[in-house]
């Protein structure tokens, strides 16, 4: 007849932790990396819009009411500040995507759907509301 196990080795630490983290759904990573998407598009908007148009303002003052070709206003919007945005919008998509399959796919594992939504539906709607109006 087997008896209760001895009192100093019930149960290792670890794997009762093991046994708790399994238990508790975590937040998904890939969401929460799709939301970093959205730090060169602020930073885009933030800071590099007015002080285009601060230099455009500038250069219209200066020269008369002309503009400058490619004086200040040019200058500052380079191909690198517009492609970071675009970057940003794609990253985010993406991840939100990855982030939707793998809470899906996780059976309760894994919380965060509503941000992985909101990561892959933002910039498509805004691409789509900015292609209405523009025609």
């Amino acid at each position: 007849m087997a008896g209760p196990p001895p009192i100093g080795r019930a149960v290792e630490p670890a794997a009762s932790m093991a046994v708790a983290a399994a238990g508790k759904p975590r937040f998904c990573r890939a969401a929460v990396l799709g939301l970093a998407g959205l730090a060169p598009v602020l930073f885009f908007l933030i800071l590099m819009i007015p002080l285009y148009f601060m230099a455009d303002v500038r250069a219209r003052h200066s020269d008369g009411g002309q503009t400058m070709p490619q004086g200040a206003a040019g200058s500052l919007v380079s191909p690198l500040f517009v492609l970071m945005p675009l970057i940003g919008m794609i990253w985010m998509t993406i991840f939100g995507i990855v982030a939707i399959v793998r809470i899906r796919r996780s059976r309760g594992q894994l919380r965060g759907l509503w941000l992985a939504v909101f990561d892959t539906v933002l910039f498509p709607a805004v691409a789509l509301v900015l292609l209405l109006f523009a025609s």
